[in-house]
């Protein structure tokens, strides 16, 4: 059963941050460099549903998977626990971008097109994309730190059993 919640582990950690880094890297640069910007927002703005529903998927799965391995290996599982901090905070900082801020700026978008509203309304929307950029940086540096976390784990197992001569010492 370990077996399956580190495999289950392992895909939730690669999807979660494959899309981050894909949707930063790649879509993003992409749809803002190749289209106006009332375009590249709107495209943007039918992306992100998706973008966050998998995120939330991931991140329940991280979070879930990191607590079933954690019990299960108790009192050593350490790693498992710190592991379930990391994806909780990811998680809830993935549902504050996309339950709150994501709505609001979407409130905000039609205001930025009209000349009045637009005065106020940028600063505000701009500020609520830097809070979401900053919350996916965020998320991207867990990801890695959960890399990491993973790595160890998994190459602690992959060290050779040290025998113990007849004497107790250890033989190389």
């Amino acid at each position: 059963m370990n077996w399956l919640l580190v495999y289950l582990h392992l895909l939730a950690l690669a999807v979660w941050s494959g899309e981050t880094v894909f949707f930063g890297a790649v879509v993003a640069p992409a749809l803002f460099g190749g289209l106006d910007r009332v375009e590249a927002g709107n495209v943007a703005a039918l992306i992100f549903p998706g973008y966050y529903g998998l995120a939330y998927a991931c991140g329940a799965l991280l979070l879930a998977t990191a607590i079933g391995l954690w019990q299960r290996t108790r009192p050593a599982g350490a790693v498992w626990a710190l592991a379930a901090v990391i994806a909780a905070l990811m998680l809830a900082d993935c549902l504050f971008a996309g339950l709150y801020l994501l709505p609001e700026a979407d409130a905000l978008r039609p205001l930025l097109h009209d000349a009045a509203a637009a005065a106020s309304a940028q600063p505000e929307f701009d500020a609520l994309h830097r809070l979401s950029m900053q919350l996916n940086v965020a998320v991207l540096a867990g990801n890695l730190i959960l890399a990491g976390l993973l790595a160890t784990r998994i190459s602690a197992g992959l060290a050779p059993p040290r025998r113990l001569s007849r004497y107790g010492e250890r033989i190389m």
